[in-house]
């Protein structure tokens, strides 16, 4: 267990009416993960966990507070170009595909296919392994304009969701000025 853990495949979980699954559960000697199709999910079942923990063998209140690792991963289809939240990304582009060199015989262009943003490492908690990152990146094999993308970010799910919304809204509203690139 100190190593692997104590893991547990597939199962379903109450919550209200609705009867949801948990992909993985597994038990740590330093932490419990849960996942399920929303972060959300993931967290009611850990609460009833604990619950059922105290209520059953008599467990105590957790003397620290519980610090909560979330991830959400999320495929979107954008309406935009997300290339239109980055100003000057057309000249940038420009600058980068004019100098790249590639076996073919003639210059293909470069085009935007990922933003990652991450916390300063030095400004995490001592003995904090795990690095929160937003990552926004085109899918393997989806043509660049299908604008699918993938994400995965450190928040809960409807987070997550408001982010890529407010992303979307920030490509439509944004001006183009780039005539090589559809509207």
């Amino acid at each position: 267990m100190a190593n692997n853990g104590l893991v547990f495949g597939l199962g379903h979980f109450q919550i209200g009416d609705d009867i949801i699954s948990i992909t993985d559960f597994a038990i740590y000697n330093d932490g419990i993960v849960a996942m399920a199709q929303k972060t959300e999910w993931s967290e009611a079942f850990l609460e009833d966990i604990f619950s059922w923990v105290k209520e059953v063998f008599g467990f105590r209140e957790l003397s620290a507070p519980v610090r909560r690792m979330l991830s959400s991963t999320i495929v979107v289809d954008f309406e935009r170009p997300l290339s239109r939240v980055l100003w000057g990304y057309e000249a940038l582009a420009q600058i980068i595909s004019s100098r790249t060199i590639t076996i073919m015989s003639d210059q293909k262009p470069m085009q935007f296919s990922r933003m990652d943003f991450e916390i300063d490492r030095r400004m995490l908690d001592s003995g904090q392994v795990a690095l929160p990152k937003f990552i926004l990146e085109r899918r393997p094999n989806a043509t660049f304009d299908q604008e699918r993308w993938f994400s995965v970010a450190p928040m809960s799910t409807a987070a997550h969701i408001e982010v890529l919304s407010e992303i979307e809204k920030m490509a439509a509203t944004a001006p183009f000025r780039n005539a090589g690139q559809r509207p």
